[in-house]
């Protein structure tokens, strides 16, 4: 979903502003495409990808009149973020000898 999605969207999308030559296209990444988290690897790949999508598009239509960009935000704390660096911090600590 975090590249299927947007590249599919971006195809659909990028014949239109071609052809009015003018527009833009936001992707929402994220700052686990460089850092890296623990335990979502598949996640991190995906935000990764999600930036070579932009740029690639922004190379292949450079000169139609619309642009590509992606907004990279850090962590929100939420449930799910909270479980999953709970789950973590839990297997660290089974896994670390003192």
């Amino acid at each position: 979903m975090n590249l299927n999605v947007p590249y599919l969207l971006t195809n659909a999308f990028s014949k239109m502003m071609v052809a009015q030559k003018y527009g833009c296209i936001a992707n929402v990444s994220s700052s686990a495409r460089k850092k890296g988290f623990f335990y979502a690897s598949a996640y991190c790949v995906s935000k990764h990808a999600l930036i070579g999508l932009t740029r690639a598009v922004n190379f292949d239509h450079a000169k139609s009149g619309f642009t590509v960009n992606s907004i990279c935000l850090g962590p929100v704390r939420t449930e799910k973020l909270l479980t999953r660096l709970k789950i973590g911090a839990e297997k660290e600590s089974k896994t670390i000898k003192y």
